[in-house]
């Protein structure tokens, strides 16, 4: 694996951590500070099980997060498949169900490589064509 192919998932996790670090330092542990302090000068002072179920529930979407990125490093992200002729014909060369004709396949790169076309007067075209 050479060092470029790793940049984008290193430049990922440091986006996660960086965020990570500031919600845990500037809302996480002031939480845990006013819940074991005995000074209630906090504008909102939340219980400790309300806490430990924001502790947790956070964790638990962290460790999702963390998964599915891994995981979507790590798998493959599947292939055209291209064993059969007919797989070849549908994937490489857009022909599905029946072949057009040259006549027809001149028709359609027409209305496709021409900007000004109105798509309205295509739909009519199409239904002429198929």
């Amino acid at each position: 694996m050479t060092i470029s192919a790793c940049m984008y998932p290193a430049l990922v996790l440091m986006l996660i951590v960086s965020l990570y670090s500031v919600y845990v330092v500037n809302n996480l542990l002031p939480q845990v500070v006013a819940v074991e302090s005995d000074d209630h000068n906090e504008f909102y002072e939340p219980s400790a099980e309300e806490l430990w179920i924001v502790l947790s529930v956070f964790h638990f979407l962290l460790g999702m997060l963390l998964l599915c990125f891994t995981l979507a490093c790590v798998q493959s992200p599947g292939y055209i498949p291209l064993d059969h002729e007919e797989d070849q014909q549908r994937w490489m060369h857009g022909l599905i169900g029946r072949r057009l004709s040259s006549n027809d396949e001149t028709k359609m790169r027409n209305i496709i490589s021409d900007p000004n076309t109105d798509l309205k007067d295509v739909m009519l075209k199409a239904r002429d064509i198929f």
